[in-house]
């Protein structure tokens, strides 16, 4: 939040600097022509700073209420005339992400004043053209008290999942607690991208994370668990990846985890209808001897039946399900 304030300060002054120099070229213009002198036009004379100052305040709009280059815009004929391709870009994003709230059975007036704390877009229709509104939505002002976000069920795909990933790692949705991408045709690509948003610090209030019913595997969970050992998401306490071609190493990777402390919190553990055999169970089962996942309460893997994993369950109060 620290860095989005800095950023607002930082373009509040520019933007009243660049006014001040508006203004007084403004003046100067004025008794220009008092003179008789040929009329120099303003934008004629600051061509790049309009511009620069016009192509700034666009990118960093708030999609669900921008405010500043329409204010901008409004200070005079000549400042209009100079932002207003950067403007009809913000329109553009704004009705995008107003289509994209209609889509998920909402308005932009009623998210704006209410300030949600849930968002509930679970089989929406969603796909991955939808992914350029949806990381403006997210990363806008009006969702920073977000604290669920369910998605499951849509048809996402990499671009979706690296569009979230781009939307937490600029600063967006910090309250985020639930965060639920289940069968969004997520791959490897797609969740090495919330990874490295986790490892930069994305989500740290983050506490239930869903990724069931994609197609992860050993390389999605490998660049998961990597985030995890460097601090990434140290509050975590539901981890679901059933469903995603996870074998052997990927359930040794995630035990890695566990064995530096990254999992220390974790209550439940989804990781059946997988592709485990005997090292993956032998590695969970060392891990809950050892102790390293001392929070846990329910775990979900294929192999609920196996002698050594089934024991250790019932020592450590684990509840063991096959589903």
């Amino acid at each position: 939040m620290l860095s989005r304030r800095r950023r607002e300060r930082a373009r509040n002054l520019a933007t009243s600097s660049a006014m001040d120099l508006l203004a007084r070229s403004a003046a100067k213009a004025a008794r220009v022509e008092d003179d008789d002198a040929p009329l120099v036009s303003l934008a004629e004379s600051f061509p790049e700073i309009l511009n620069l100052i016009g192509d700034a305040l666009a990118a960093d709009e708030d999609a669900l209420q921008p405010r500043h280059l329409g204010a901008l815009s409004r200070s005079c004929k000549v400042v209009k005339a100079a932002v207003k391709d950067s403007l009809a870009k913000v329109k553009v994003e704004h009705e995008a992400a107003r289509a994209l709230l209609r889509k998920g059975g909402w308005t932009v007036e009623y998210i704006v004043q209410w300030r949600t704390t849930r968002l509930y877009w679970h089989r929406k229709g969603l796909t991955t053209a939808d992914a350029p509104a949806l990381i403006s939505v997210l990363k806008s002002e009006v969702l920073v008290r977000l604290e669920e976000l369910r998605l499951y069920g849509n048809k996402l795909g990499e671009e979706g999942a690296a569009t979230f990933a781009a939307a937490a790692a600029a600063g967006g949705l910090p309250r985020l607690k639930d965060l639920s991408l289940a069968s969004n045709e997520i791959g490897v690509a797609g969740v090495q991208a919330l990874a490295s948003a986790f490892a930069g610090g994305a989500c740290r209030e983050l506490e239930h994370l869903h990724l069931a019913g994609n197609a992860i595997g050993d390389a999605g969970v490998t660049a998961l668990t990597a985030a995890l050992q460097k601090g990434a998401l140290p509050n975590l306490k539901t981890l679901w990846l059933a469903n995603n071609s996870i074998g052997d190493e990927g359930v040794k990777a995630l035990m890695a985890a566990a064995g530096c402390g990254r999992l220390a919190r974790l209550e439940e553990l989804s990781i059946s209808i997988n592709e485990i055999g005997d090292e993956g169970i032998e590695a969970l089962a060392e891990a809950l001897e050892q102790g390293m996942l001392p929070s846990l309460k329910e775990l979900g893997v294929n192999r609920a039946q196996h002698p050594r994993l089934k024991a250790v369950c019932e020592q450590r109060g684990v509840a063991l399900r096959s589903v």
